[in-house]
């Protein structure tokens, strides 16, 4: 794809050389997506490639608009900012219904990862009206079923909404359709939400059976965010068994990974609140409260509403126990999660929030 781009450079203005133009541009943003794209080269490549963009490449276009946001917000750059350039992108207009239920799906994604819940919900459900009538076209774009997306997303919002039966129903509905050809990737994300919805339930037998068959795949492979993936799931299964040691140490070896590879960067701070989380359930509270501020602080940066939340509820349930200025600085970190929770719909942080602030009731 460079080298293609770079024949044309020098190649005049017409509509048949833009239309390669135009064809190159995504050709190199997608596969970027996977590769890696540095920032500076990437919001470069989208204005140039739009710029060679008619009426006719509008279609194009939103899905360049599409993968921008995703890379950015991929590469550490804000959730926010994801669903803005979501935005922009419908609101030049679907070009049939299928275009309109995609672009709905990744408003979705985008959503999810700010946080907000309900909004990708919301957004989910007007996706699943078009999403069989994706074209082969933009099928070939995706690289995997929409459905299966869509029900991928669905599952993980549901999750955190701690709608369980409803997020199960969506596994089954993926395993239904089938993996022929499927981007493993997306395997690995429904094998994985299988593990936090046994987490949830504290059911560990369910939670080793998705972590094995994750495990399997992503040792096959050299897919560095599967190794991500396989390692935080091995972590939450080691919670479940209280082997606090392996927890952190899978923890620990996810965050390397992303840190030295910069894949799956956007699940960094998540990985932290976990994190910070097991310190907690280990008695660390030095390494709990210095590893929660350094969620707040990297969720506030991407925009991730509910790390923040959980970042928040470890930090007060820490100063807490320290009574006087502790427990009245507690207080106001749980009052700013008690309105994270009421803005994204996160569920999943109602009961930490509980136990924290039954820290600060003087015993009888």
């Amino acid at each position: 794809w460079r080298h293609a781009r770079e024949l044309l450079r020098h190649e005049p203005r017409a509509p048949a050389t833009d239309r390669l133009r135009v064809q190159i541009g995504g050709g190199l943003l997608q596969l970027g997506w996977r590769e890696g794209l540095a920032t500076e080269e990437l919001n470069q490549l989208v204005d140039e490639t739009v710029s060679f963009a008619g009426e006719a490449d509008r279609g194009r276009v939103q899905l360049l608009l599409v993968t921008q946001g995703r890379v950015l917000h991929g590469n550490g750059g804000s959730a926010d900012e994801y669903v803005k350039a979501v935005r922009r992108a419908i609101e030049l207009g679907a070009i049939n219904q299928g275009r309109e239920a995609l672009l709905q799906v990744a408003l979705s994604q985008a959503y999810l990862w700010a946080g907000l819940l309900r909004e990708a919900l919301a957004a989910s459900d007007w996706a699943s009206v078009g999403i069989a009538s994706v074209d082969a076209a933009d099928r070939a774009v995706l690289g995997f079923d929409p459905e299966r997306w869509l029900l991928s997303l669905r599952t993980r919002v549901l999750i955190r909404m701690l709608r369980l039966d409803e997020a199960e129903d969506c596994l089954r509905r993926m395993d239904e359709i089938g993996a022929a050809g499927e981007d493993p990737i997306l395997g690995q994300l429904a094998r994985h939400y299988g593990i936090e919805v046994a987490w949830w339930r504290s059911n560990t037998a369910q939670a080793e059976h998705y972590a094995q068959a994750g495990a399997q795949v992503a040792q096959t492979g050299s897919n560095p965010y599967s190794k991500v993936l396989m390692r935080w799931a091995d972590s939450i299964v080691a919670l479940l068994v209280h082997d606090l040691a392996r927890a952190n140490r899978g923890l620990s070896d996810a965050l390397e990974l992303i840190r030295t590879m910069r894949v799956a960067v956007e699940m960094e701070d998540e990985l932290l609140a976990w994190t910070a989380e097991c310190h907690v359930f280990a008695g660390d509270l030095r390494n709990a409260l210095g590893t929660a501020k350094q969620t707040i602080d990297l969720a506030r940066q991407r925009g991730h509403r509910i790390s923040e939340c959980r970042g928040l509820i470890v930090w007060g349930s820490v100063r807490a126990r320290e009574g006087g200025d502790g427990a009245r600085l507690a207080q106001q970190l749980f009052v700013r999660a008690e309105q994270l929770i009421a803005e994204t719909g996160a569920v999943i942080c109602e009961d930490a929030l509980r136990r924290g602030r039954a820290l600060l009731t003087p015993s009888a």
